[in-house]
């Protein structure tokens, strides 16, 4: 869920997201650093940082090791658990027009 939230898509709308999609329960290194690094292009953005926001998709609910280790490195990611019904209509809501 986004951080205890309902996967409600619409705090999407208006904002700049960097995305990445998880379909595992674990983050491997490329997952790690995909985060990182999204964290880090935020940051870089300066004075515009409030305009973007990072979020994770899961397909599957995150283990407790990783939502540990997401609440300790990465507090502000929005974080959605999903699955392959509930996806393509999140995105669409997300990002459609």
């Amino acid at each position: 869920s986004n951080n205890g939230q309902p996967n409600d898509a619409n705090v999407l709308r208006g904002r700049w997201n960097m995305v990445y999609l998880s379909s595992g329960e674990t983050c491997n290194q490329v997952c790690e650093t995909s985060l990182y690094n999204m964290r880090q292009m935020k940051i870089a953005l300066g004075k515009d940082m409030e305009r973007a926001q990072t979020v994770l998709l899961l397909l599957q609910a995150p283990d407790s090791e990783l939502s540990s280790w997401l609440e300790q490195e990465h507090p502000a990611m929005l974080k959605f658990v999903l699955d392959d019904t509930t996806l393509p209509d999140f995105m669409a809501e997300a990002f459609g027009s």
